[in-house]
């Protein structure tokens, strides 16, 4: 195995998968790499409203808030390795980093899923 990738938002409700993704990198003795997807921020156009367009200082307060919500999560969580931030699609930005690291099991936490 030659690695494996955990995928959060860093709330509470991933803890579970945070503790099965470190607890499965140890056992296996594998780096355990976690990824964070940020969505990009919408323009917001209210019709008649003045458009609303995210400036550069407001999505790094986001990317920010982000990274330390993960960084919590992962001392929480006693999850050890490296943290990617990264801008785009979830799906897309998780199954990209995923094969850029040559992952053989990819670890989501993104909390309870209903019928």
């Amino acid at each position: 195995m030659s690695g494996i990738l955990f995928a959060t938002h860093g709330a509470a409700t991933a803890d579970g998968a945070a503790r099965v993704a470190a607890l499965l990198a140890a056992r296996r003795g594998v780096t355990l790499n976690t990824v964070c997807v940020l969505e990009p921020l919408r323009i917001l156009d209210g019709g008649f409203a003045q458009t609303y367009i995210p400036t550069p200082e407001e999505i790094e307060a986001v990317q920010s808030a982000l990274r330390a919500l993960v960084s919590e999560q992962m001392r929480r969580c006693d999850v050890t390795g490296p943290l990617q931030l990264r801008m785009g699609s979830a799906p897309m930005e998780i199954a990209t980093a995923a094969r850029e690291m040559n992952a053989d099991l990819i670890v989501l936490g993104l909390g309870r899923h209903g019928m």
